[in-house]
Parts: C-alpha cells; structure tokens; sequence
C-alpha cells in the first residue's frame, strides 16, 4: 500500500554519514524539508489509488468535491471548507482527540476494510487505530472487519450506551487485545452488542498496559525513592571536596576519595549511572570527576519530570511552535506537562492522547535500551555485538514495547518516529539523538 515515501525516508538514514559530524545536521535539514515526508493530500491521493477510484488525482478541487460528497452521504458532520483544507495543504487534521471521529468518517465514506483503515492511521494520520478498550472505536473495529456502514455502527453503538450495565470484572491482561480477539471470532452484530453490553463497566478506563510500561521505564531510568539519601549524599560529598584544602585533609572523615564509580550506584537510576560513566570518560582535560558531576546535577532533581526530560532531551517545554519542525514531530512532544498527565494514573486512564503516549514510550524506551548498552559495553554479552546487530536488537525491542501496549511498530515514514531509527543506526545513538533534538528545541 506504501508508495515511495517510506522507502525514501528508509534508504535516507543510511545514505546519511552519521559517523561523520555532520550526519545530524544532514538529518535536521532532511527532517525540516517540507517535501520528505509524505503531505495529508497525498495520503488521500493514496487511497483513492487504493480504492481504484477513477477521479483526476492532479485536480485539488476535484478530489475535495469527491470525499465531501462521499462524506455527506453517510451523514458526517464535516465542512467543506475543511475537506478543501486538505486537499490545498493550507491544514492537517490534528492528531488530537476531536480529529479522531473525521478520520473514522473518511475511512467509512471510502469503504475501507479493517486492514487500509489500520493503514490510514498509521501511515496518513500517524496515529493509533482502533482502541478497543472504548465502545465506539470497539465497535468500529467491528464494522470495518465485517463491512457494517457507519449508521449502522452508531445505531450499536447508541444501543450499547442506553443498555444498563452489569458490574465490571477484574481482566488481568491487555484488555484491548482481548476485546480485539473477542471481536475477531464474531460473526453478528447481535453478538458484539451483546458482549459489548455485558462487559460495558470494564470501558470505562484503558491504556492500563500503557501505564504500567510508563512507569517501568520511568523507575528505572529516574532516581528512585529509596536512593533519595545515597544521590543527595553523593552530591553533598563532591561539594565539600571541591570546596576543601587542596590536601582534602578534611574530606577523610566521610571516607570519600574523590573516585566514583558507576557499579556503587546501580540502585539510583540510569540517569545518575550514565553521569558517572560519562564523568570518568568526559573528555575535557580540565574538568575533574566531581567537577563534572557536580556541573550536571547542580540544582536538578532527577525525580522531577522537568530535569529527566531537561537532560534526555535538552528541554522540558515541548517543541514550540517552530514551524519549520514537521507537526507531527512538534504535535504532543514529551513536555512536563505531558509526562505530568501521562504519568498520572487518573488521567491516564481515560486519556485518547495516544499520540502523546505513544511519543513518550518511543524516548523512554529508547534512552532505557541505548544507555544500558553504553553502560554495559564492556562486557562479554554486549562485546559480541556489532554497531548492526545492536541497532536490530533495539527496533525489535521498542516495537515488542509498543505492539504490548497496543500501538503500532515504529515506521520511517512517520517524522517522529524516523529521529530514533535514525539515531539508532548512528555509530553513537544518544548522541545523535541529543544532537539532533538540541538542534530541534528551543532552549529553556
């Protein structure tokens, strides 16, 4: 279903030098082109292509004349104004929340199956399709696999909602792909809605795996509670060495030399552990191990949002409005305020930001999996893999991470998602990334 544009976002990361210092400035500017990634209309292009749609693919107003008219046939709620939008590249429908009905309608106006519909979301829209931990889009997934119309689909689904409904059970497990293997076996409309029914409370909050795969990466990336007192007694040492006699006579009661080393603080995170490993290896002929641990942690608190997302990614204030940054790539950047959200367990529970969620699973897990081979490479098991080998590891594992919690791979077709395969393919993956990303943001 892929026309050329995600093999050409794929052969570019290997084209670029990206052992060469000027491989992340290559990989900004290719990113910044407005040409490498494939438009909103050309997606649409792509379907009607798809479809075997016979309509002059040259003539914007045409094509927009078309979708609308298909859209007012099955009743959708959408202006024509927007549909020309489109077509015109004057707007993209927003990877939001509001935007995800519309794109539905498309899909429904079209005659998708469940397989382009899947396509359409990811590769056009790039975002997650079908959660089928909410009723709607249970129901959609339905419709699209067993060729129900789109009234046909809000006539379940209104039925479903008036239904009173029995008490929830406790599902241990992925919840949506349950629900996606229950639906799976269906053969009636009658038998989705009696389940759908049955099981109704059970709806009423999702991203359960999400959430946990969240919190994972974030223990064990951040300075966990229990560490509090070693990191905070850390830095208070280096103070007072850097700031004793030049003998550090008065530094021996504490039993601290000045030499730390990465193994002592494996209970305190990959943060503090990679600072250490980075201040034994920092390349600056005039900065000490303390001095430059002291220079990092100097008023951070690695188990605050802000600081985490200040040191992964230069910045704690999202992308900006910078629109020479593609919007896919600036549209729900990890933030403290995202984090914030994603991380609370209320909020996340009911939270369609899947984009956002998505985003933050992508960089944890990235930093999670390259500063653990930073921090290991040195023994046997990491010693017998190549720079190629690594890299195949790491996108077999994200995209483990993310099939878990109910998004789709990673796809070089998507901007954001195309930054990590990049760096990942580097000769030194975190500092691709940071280069590149410290480029990207704005600074704080």
């Amino acid at each position: 279903m892929d026309n050329n544009y995600t093999k050409i976002n794929a052969d570019k990361i290997s084209c670029f030098i990206i052992n060469d210092e000027d491989g992340s400035d290559q990989a900004i500017s290719f990113l910044k082109n407005k040409d490498s990634f494939r438009p909103f209309k050309d997606g649409l292009k792509e379907l009607f292509r798809m479809k075997n749609i016979d309509i002059d693919l040259s003539d914007n107003e045409v094509m927009a004349d078309f979708l609308y008219s298909k859209l007012k046939d099955i009743k959708a709620n959408v202006e024509k104004e927007t549909v020309i939008s489109w077509f015109s590249g004057t707007h993209r429908p927003k990877v939001e929340a509001g935007s995800r009905l519309k794109m539905y309608e498309i899909c429904f106006a079209l005659n998708l199956n469940e397989t382009e519909t899947t396509w359409f979301f990811q590769h056009i829209y790039y975002d997650r399709a079908f959660n089928c931990h909410t009723i709607d889009e249970a129901v959609f997934y339905f419709a699209f696999s067993n060729g129900l119309t789109y009234q046909k689909s809000l006539n379940i689904i209104k039925k479903i909602n008036e239904a009173d409904a029995p008490a929830a059970t406790n599902y241990e497990g992925n919840y949506t792909l349950f629900v996606k293997n229950q639906i799976n076996s269906m053969k009636t409309a009658g038998e989705l809605t009696t389940f759908l029914i049955s099981n109704k409370e059970n709806f009423k909050s999702w991203n359960k795996s999400a959430g946990n795969m969240l919190k994972s990466l974030a223990a064990e990336i951040t300075i966990p509670e229990s560490a509090k007192k070693k990191t905070d007694e850390l830095k208070r040492n280096i103070s007072r060495f850097l700031s004793a006699p030049s003998d550090k006579t008065s530094c021996k009661k504490n039993n601290f030399s000045g030499k730390i080393h990465p193994e002592d603080y494996t209970d305190c995170g990959l943060i503090v552990r990679e600072i250490i490993y980075d201040s034994m290896h920092n390349s600056y002929d005039t900065i000490s191990q303390c001095e430059y641990i002291k220079d990092v942690m100097n008023n951070r608190n690695f188990m605050k949002n802000a600081s985490i997302l200040r040191y992964l990614i230069t910045t704690s204030v999202g992308a900006g409005k910078d629109t020479s940054i593609p919007y896919i790539v600036r549209n729900n950047f990890p933030s403290k305020k995202t984090m914030s959200d994603i991380l609370s367990e209320d909020k996340l529970s009911t939270s369609k930001s899947y984009d956002s969620i998505r985003k933050l699973i992508i960089l944890l897990d990235f930093y999670r999996f390259w500063v653990n081979a930073k921090l290991n490479s040195e023994t046997e098991y990491y010693k017998t893999l190549d720079e190629d080998k690594l890299t195949e590891i790491y996108i077999e594992e994200a995209n483990n991470c993310l099939y878990d919690c109910g998004y789709e791979d990673l796809y070089a077709g998507n901007p954001y998602d195309w930054i990590f395969l990049c760096s990942a393919h580097a000769n030194d993956p975190l500092d691709f990334f940071r280069s590149c990303f410290s480029e990207l943001l704005p600074e704080e």
